[in-house]
């Protein structure tokens, strides 16, 4: 009895264990349950229709479940034909036999389908963000792929996990990211949607390699990492990609950009799907850019205004993010205005709300000029500079600068600019300089109570040509301090030198209200400079005394020749007009073109070769002029020598450079016995009164600048006014 127990149960089993293995296989396959599946299914879902050709029963030993499964089945859900491969049904099979079948799984694989279609069949889907993200931002595209979907009550999609490939895809992951042209694998279950091997075209920028995890417990959360490459892009499509992250006028310029692009990126959108928060790396190498300005960088101590600038064999770095925590790091080779040759540079610019820092380092091979100190550089030589600067509020803080070339140095500590880039404070600088391996500059320049500048040499040759610039914005204005400045030679033109140059004044609005200062030429010639104010008005009152003229005249066309004498000039002037009066003594002028033209069509002959010989010497001129923003009026030049003398005035435009003089020149014998016989006669003679001939000559000198015209006409009277002035002249030198 025994064994016949035994004997039946191991046949159960064996037959258990076959039905098993078999339906585990192959299944049992069947079309008596076709119409009843189908009849059910379509009564719990009247917008679902489906046909079997036949049904297999499986068992799933994993899951310990019996399964129904078809291939091919004829769907129709919601007037949607959905092309299905395999179907396989987890159904309670005791419901079979009640009013409504109960669905625990469906699994199936779904062949490629438009994601119009994919889209509707999702609406039974719980209401999630990952719902409203592919209902509200998926546009076109197609689908295909391997779904599992587990159910509650009246087929409510409870879980699902889908495996699937996406190909053309358009979708908008914002009002900022819009993406075309997509393929990838994507793998998604209720928490998260992993996307990998993607392809896409943002904004017609093809995207070569990439994926992205999409975590959706609470908020949507995406990271991930892509790859492009950029080939020629220009600057408005340069400003589609970044623009609404990297805000800069840069965009305004034309660009031509290459390279390869790489980006990772974190951002967290509400269930609404707002963006809620970022943080996104780009990295871009191998660029190959070239950027024309429409308007030039002005650079103060660069020559020449950049127009162009051209990036080679450069990597760029941008890390930001929705704090404003943001950080660019950009280092590679550049050249500015399409120079032979290319140089090393590195940026570091790091922000946040308030303040920008950048860190700078560059090689340089642009022509460098710093006229105040008389500093050149050429292109062939090769410098560098670095600066740590801040902006907060349009406002810039150098705190440091250094500028080096060879043995050359520039550095400047602490300066501070307002957001008009007006000077506001300034710690120190140290300025060293060569020219044609001398050294012309040393000196440092220090800010406390008041300004110091303090060295051994300074190199002073084209100082005039700043005072001469007029510039009409004052970068100083607000700079109210004593000023002290100290030298122990000073270089001016013609390889002259002041010694021992001493400065004491006030500055007020960035412009000297008070200065009174001495240095010393040589063998006791000295140079007094002195600055007051007005006790009278509201003007100033500078006076100059120098034993030496030559060396302050140099840099004026009109002085052009002159040489030895010495100088007093005395002006009065405010911010509107100015009246001055030079005087020299004891001079000459050798050399001088202007003049020589002007004696050769006098006919002075013996004159006209003193002056391309020894020079014409002269005891004594005097200028008196007045200037304002429009006209220089000469209101009398005469000057008095033992060949010649000479009576200006004139004026010259300051606006259109038209300058427009007249003026009676006489051989100083003719004049002398003029003046000899002047008490005996006592009125004006004529020529024949001392001899036949004439005088000497008016002349007229008038025209643009480079296009002057001079004429000359005999004279055989003088005029009053020229015949006091001899005479005024000759009783001082009596």
């Amino acid at each position: 009895m025994k064994k016949f127990f035994l004997s039946t149960i191991l046949i159960i089993l064996s037959i258990m264990t076959f039905l098993t293995i078999y339906l585990t296989i192959n299944g049992y396959e069947t079309k008596k349950l076709n119409n009843i599946i189908s009849k059910k299914i379509n009564q719990n879902q009247p917008d679902l229709d489906i046909k079997f050709s036949s049904i297999k029963i499986k068992i799933d030993i994993k899951k310990t479940a019996i399964f129904l499964t078809t291939n091919n089945p004829d769907i129709i859900y919601q007037n949607i034909s959905l092309p299905l491969s395999k179907l396989n049904i987890y159904i309670d099979f005791p419901s079979l036999l009640k009013s409504k079948i109960k669905i625990h799984i469906i699994n199936f694989d779904l062949e490629k389908i438009n994601i119009i279609n994919f889209k509707k069949l999702i609406t039974r889907i719980k209401p999630s963000n990952f719902k409203s993200f592919i209902l509200n931002n998926i546009r076109e595209g197609e689908i295909e792929g391997i779904f599992n979907l587990e159910f509650e009550e009246e087929l409510k999609v409870k879980s699902y996990n889908i495996d699937a490939k996406v190909e053309n895809l358009d979708l908008n992951f914002s009002d900022k990211i819009k993406i075309k042209d997509t393929s990838f694998n994507i793998v998604v279950d209720n928490k998260e949607i992993f996307i990998n091997s993607i392809k896409s075209n943002f904004k017609n920028i093809p995207i070569t390699t990439g994926e992205i995890r999409i975590n959706r417990v609470d908020d949507f959360k995406i990271s991930g990492i892509i790859d492009s490459k950029f080939n020629k892009i220009n600057e408005k499509k340069l400003q589609s990609l970044i623009g609404n992250f990297f805000k800069s006028n840069i965009f305004e310029n034309k660009i031509n950009f290459s390279g390869n692009f790489s980006s990772k990126f974190n951002a967290t959108f509400t269930n609404s799907l707002e963006l809620k928060n970022y943080d996104l790396s780009l990295e871009v190498n191998k660029i190959d850019s070239e950027i024309k300005l429409v308007n030039n960088i002005i650079i103060p101590i660069f020559k020449n205004d950049i127009e162009v600038i051209n990036l080679d064999k450069t990597q760029l770095k941008l890390d930001i993010n929705n704090k404003n925590n943001n950080k660019f790091i950009i280092e590679g080779e550049y050249k500015f205005n399409n120079i032979d040759t290319y140089e090393k540079f590195k940026i570091i610019n790091t922000n946040d709300k308030s303040k920008s820092n950048y860190i700078i380092n560059l090689d340089n091979k642009n022509a460098v000029e710093i006229e105040i100190i008389n500093y050149q550089k050429s292109v062939d030589v090769s410098s560098n500079i670095s600066s740590v600067l801040s902006v907060v509020n349009n406002k810039i803080n150098i705190n440091k600068f250094d500028y080096r070339e060879g043995k050359n140095l520039i550095s400047i500590k602490g300066l501070k600019l307002d957001k008009n880039k007006n000077f506001k404070e300034l710690k120190s600088a140290i300025i060293k300089t060569y020219d044609n391996k001398k050294e012309n500059n040393n000196f440092s320049l220090t800010f406390s109570d008041k300004i110091l500048v303090k060295g051994t040499k300074f190199d002073a040759t084209k100082i005039i040509n700043l005072i001469n610039s007029k510039s009409k914005k004052n970068y100083f204005k607000k700079i109210n301090k004593e000023i002290e400045v100290d030298f122990k030679s000073v270089f001016i033109k013609n390889n002259d030198q002041l010694n021992n140059l001493n400065l004491y004044g006030n500055l007020t609005g960035g412009k000297l209200t008070k200065m009174l200062g001495k240095g010393e030429f040589f063998d006791n010639k000295f140079l007094d400079i002195s600055l007051k104010k007005d006790p009278d008005s509201s003007k100033k009152i500078l006076e100059i005394f120098s034993d030496v003229a030559d060396p302050l005249l140099t840099e004026y066309k009109f002085f052009k020749g002159v040489k030895n004498g010495n100088l007093l000039f005395e002006s009065k002037y405010d911010k509107l007009n100015s009246s001055a009066n030079l005087k020299m003594e004891n001079f000459k002028v050798q050399d001088a073109p202007g003049f020589a033209k002007l004696l050769s069509l006098a006919d002075f002959g013996g004159v006209a070769d003193l002056l391309s010989g020894e020079g014409i010497r002269f005891k004594v001129l005097d200028i008196k002029f007045t200037n304002n923003k429009d006209i220089m009026r000469i209101e009398e030049l005469y000057a008095v020598g033992p060949s010649i003398s000479i009576l200006i005035d004139g004026y010259i435009d300051n606006k259109s450079g038209l300058t427009s003089l007249r003026g009676t020149m006489v051989p100083a014998k003719d004049l002398n016995k003029l003046i000899s016989k002047i008490p005996v006669l006592g009125k004006i003679l004529v020529p024949t009164e001392i001899g036949e001939g004439m005088f000497g000559v008016s002349f007229k000198i008038k025209g643009m600048p480079g296009k002057l015209k001079t004429t000359v006409n005999p004279i055989k009277t003088l005029t009053p006014r020229f015949i006091t002035k001899a005479l005024e002249k000759s009783k001082k030198t009596k």
